[in-house]
């Protein structure tokens, strides 16, 4: 399995970008609530999953195959060959939201499809308007769930007003 990965800083997480041949198909669609639902309990989820980010713009090189550019928290020790931010994370402020699972609570596929497709329309009308959106999706593996989702990216003279739009 060929991995490249990208180190970097934003929005206050240190992240590792992986570019990777391997598949995570298997992830379910959705998974176990967490037991503590308060938003230190979803932080620490998180902080555990890996966000794929589905034909980033201008990430065409260090993305897997089917175009996926996987991150990852970063942690010490870890063993990888630093390369260079695709220019929207240099010139934007980027940020991955998903209406799937509201909160940590688990809510049948159909449910989360819609909820999901409704935001999607939702992001066509933001002001101000992003400067690029894609889809993005986080997992984690080990926990066997996945949430579908979106990444919007607002160049950073605009990323509080972008904040506060989303």
């Amino acid at each position: 399995r060929r991995r490249s990965m990208l180190h970097g800083f934003v929005g206050g997480a240190a992240l590792t970008m992986t570019a990777s041949t391997r598949s995570y198909a298997q992830c379910s669609a959705h998974g176990e609530a967490p037991r503590d639902a308060s938003l230190d309990g979803l932080g620490s989820l998180w902080t555990a999953a890996i966000d794929g980010m589905i034909h980033v713009p201008g990430a065409r090189k260090i993305s897997s195959a089917e175009g996926v550019l996987y991150m990852a928290p970063s942690g010490p020790g870890m063993d990888a060959r630093p390369q260079s931010w695709p220019a929207v994370f240099e010139e934007c402020s980027v940020f991955s939201l998903t209406a799937w699972n509201p909160m940590g609570q688990d809510s049948p596929m159909a449910q989360n499809q819609r909820a999901n497709a409704e935001l999607q329309m939702d992001l066509k009308s933001l002001q101000p308007a992003p400067r690029e959106v894609w889809h993005s999706f986080g997992f984690n593996a080990e926990e066997d769930w996945r949430e579908n989702g979106f990444s919007v990216a607002f160049p950073h003279a605009q990323a509080e007003l972008g904040r506060l739009a989303v």
